[in-house]
């Protein structure tokens, strides 16, 4: 029965998708009943393929004055639709009217969106010369909710509280007697900021919700009294952070003026603000600038002989160019360069400082590279004697610098986090190696001893993963050796290897058998594995802390369990740091038509610092009657267990519809776990613990054998 329902469920994947290349397939005006923040609405809605398509301007419309509100502006010139979250939206007229059935004029629209100055690929449909978008990817991008009551087969759309957003206006380091301080200034209380520390490098770290950020210069260098660098960064949902780079780990202390207006981060717990501010004209001195620059005395009140002046003797900066085929960007000058380089993040920078130098170069000093890495070049005078070169970039990449006599030479690199993949699959395995080509490699094949060998110079690909004991149905080892890739196999094991793309995958098969999925021939209970995001996709992220590596973690652990028991096999979407799309980890899903369940891995996060807890995501499908058990009593299942391991706040289960791919499409029981909130620093702390990932695996693992003994498996 559960092999007929798979093939029926599977049938309808293919057709459903099959729009997202050609035509859509079915269009209709929805009849659904709508609520915005409790109060019914009329909305002209189509349903195309399942899902609910709005007009863009009629939700701005009913969520102006919220806290979810955004503008909406049509640039002709650009044919680009403008949307500013945050900002008052204006009525052009024709919001909220429902006309006649249109839906025979509907066409996908290739309409261009951009949401806060990023370009936002959202799928669209022009229908009687309007473009509706799907409600969920609108309230994905613009900050509200969106939910289904299925007790009265409604739409619900909720709106986040309206806060009042300040504007930080001013920051300004001072020092006072000894003491290095910043003063943050805003127009407007500030009722709440998080605050944080992080070594190698030091750093002390403020975030601002709520808030936009008025000041112009977004980094300077101090370097002075232990302050190295203040910077500042959007960290996107109006959360602005504010960072101070520091020579060693100081005990800082933080205090807010009365109205709130005004914060004071020094770096001393000892410091006193109030002799500070009573005393401003002694041993007080302010950094000018945009946001920072040098004191104008020194403390002692003696000549400041700090100020650089030009020796003659600096290194004249002739050239600066960027060869986009090789990733290298060069620095000529006409003696030895001397040189510092750091790294930024939000948005990624490598920055290279060269002391004692001049530039000489007329003409524009930037450099807008056409590749996929770079976004731009700027080289500027920095103060008398310094030239600072900063590379902007698309993605965060690997850098290297070779010096020469007279230039240096700074080459970008692709960050690779795994070149060599393994992965176990329901009647054959593969192993991919990333970004080579078969002809590099020269094969032996022992059929006797079911050894696959490749051999390979070591200038052409060198991978950085280890030997690993696999020791599954299909291999027992994978050997790296220096030019040589020893792959064993179990016994009658048959190896397979073509170019899939830029990388080479080899397939090991049981001999006689083949690439189509079968059911289960051992009769084992079947339970699928998914950590969530990894690779380029971080996750959710607090400071460098990022989601993909505790989803993983807790998964391995679970995974090892399950392994452990009688009776049960288990199948993970990814052991690694790499990266699977959603269309890749629905292929994961469905790929395995013997399995019993399904359970993704997640940690939770919140612009609320102090939200906590354990929640548990499903989505109930009719097919699911055939498992002995549904997607919510497994949820609920699970949900109590690790309630009662963590001791955590519980906040239950809830069906997440549409939302999340897997959960949606997938026909067996399947459910979504956020086991904590990683944007909470206690929760954080104890996420990082193997103690405590152990414990939340161990309660999921609970779980799943009592939901298998409700299955009656």
């Amino acid at each position: 029965m559960k092999k007929f329902l798979f093939i029926i469920s599977l049938m309808f994947i293919m057709f459903s998708f099959s729009g997202v290349y050609a035509a859509f397939n079915h269009i209709e005006v929805s009849t659904q009943n709508v609520a915005v923040d409790g109060a019914q609405k009329k909305f002209e809605v189509y349903n195309i393929d399942g899902n609910n398509y709005f007009k863009l301007r009629d939700i701005a419309s009913v969520l102006n004055g919220t806290g979810s509100q955004f503008s909406v502006n049509f640039n002709s010139e650009k044919n680009l639709i403008e949307v500013s979250k945050g900002k008052a939206y204006n009525s052009v007229g024709g919001e909220m009217v429902v006309g006649a059935d249109k839906s025979a004029s509907a066409k996908e629209s290739p309409q261009k969106i951009m949401i806060d100055n990023e370009s936002k690929e959202l799928k669209a449909f022009n229908i009687g010369d309007n473009n509706f978008f799907k409600l969920r990817d609108l309230g994905t991008e613009l900050n509200f909710g969106v939910d289904f009551d299925s007790a009265n087969s409604r739409v619900l759309i909720t709106s986040v509280k309206a806060t009042e957003v300040s504007n930080i206006t001013n920051v300004v380091a001072k020092i006072y007697e000894g003491t290095m301080y910043v003063e943050i200034d805003t127009d407007k209380p500030v009722s709440d900021y998080s605050l944080f520390t992080l070594t190698d490098p030091n750093r002390i770290i403020i975030d601002i919700p709520n808030s936009n950020n008025k000041v112009d210069k977004k980094e300077v260098d101090v370097n002075y009294n232990g302050l190295t660098k203040v910077r500042m960064g959007d960290q996107g949902n109006s959360i602005n952070r504010i960072v101070l780079d520091t020579e060693k780990v100081f005990d800082y202390k933080i205090e807010q003026s009365e109205d709130k207006k005004t914060l004071y981060l020094a770096l001393s717990s000892s410091f006193v603000l109030k002799n500070a501010l009573s005393e401003p004209d002694k041993n007080l001195y302010v950094y000018n600038g945009s946001i920072i620059g040098l004191p104008e005395e020194n403390k002692s009140g003696e000549e400041n002989n700090d100020t650089p002046v030009l020796t003659g003797n600096e290194a004249k900066i002739s050239s600066i160019t960027y060869t986009a085929s090789t990733n290298k960007l060069k620095i000529s000058a006409d003696k030895e360069i001397t040189y510092s380089a750091s790294t930024m993040k939000n948005p990624y920078r490598i920055i290279v400082d060269i002391q004692d130098a001049v530039l000489s170069i007329d003409g524009d000093k930037t450099i807008t590279p056409n590749n996929k890495n770079v976004k731009s070049i700027n080289f500027s005078q920095d103060g008398v004697n310094k030239v600072k070169v900063v590379i902007e970039l698309k993605k965060e990449l690997e850098y290297s610098i070779s010096e020469k006599s007279k230039s240096l030479e700074v080459i970008l690199k692709e960050i690779v986090t795994e070149d060599l993949v393994y992965k176990k699959l329901s009647n054959s395995a593969t192993i991919t190696l990333y970004n080579v080509d078969e002809d590099m490699f020269s094969v032996v094949e022992s059929i006797s001893s079911n050894k696959y060998t490749l051999k390979y110079d070591t200038s052409d690909f060198n991978p950085k993963t280890e030997t690993r004991k696999i020791n599954d149905s299909w291999v027992k080892s994978i050997e790296i050796t220096e030019g040589k890739i020893i792959i064993k196999g179990q016994e009658e094991t048959t190896f397979n290897m073509e170019q899939d793309g830029k990388n080479v995958v080899i397939t090991v098969e049981q001999t006689g058998s083949t690439n189509n999925t079968t059911n289960n021939k051992d009769g084992n209970f079947v339970v699928l594995l998914d950590a969530g995001h990894g690779g380029t996709d971080p996750g959710a992220c607090n400071g460098d802390d990022y989601e993909k590596v505790y989803n993983l973690g807790i998964m391995l652990k679970l995974m090892n369990l399950l392994e452990n028991t009688d009776g049960i096999t288990v199948y993970a979407s990814r052991t690694t740091d790499v990266f699977i799309d959603r269309q890749g980890r629905l292929d994961f899903a469905t790929s395995h038509p013997e399995a019993d369940l399904y359970v993704s891995i997640h940690n939770n996060s919140s612009t609320n610092k102090k939200s906590k807890g354990t929640l548990v995501l499903y989505h109930d499908n009719p097919y699911e009657k055939d498992y002995g058990i549904t997607s919510k009593e497994f949820a609920q299942i699970v949900s109590q267990e690790l309630h009662n391991d963590l001791q955590t706040q519980n906040w239950g289960v809830a069906d997440n519809g549409e939302q999340i791919w897997v959960l949606y499409y997938s026909k067996l029981p399947s459910i979504l776990c956020e086991v904590s909130f990683i944007s909470n620093d206690e929760e954080l702390a104890k996420l990082k613990t193997e103690e405590y990932q152990e414990t939340a695996a161990r309660a999921i693992y609970n779980g799943i054998l009592k939901a298998k003994q409700q299955m009656g498996k």
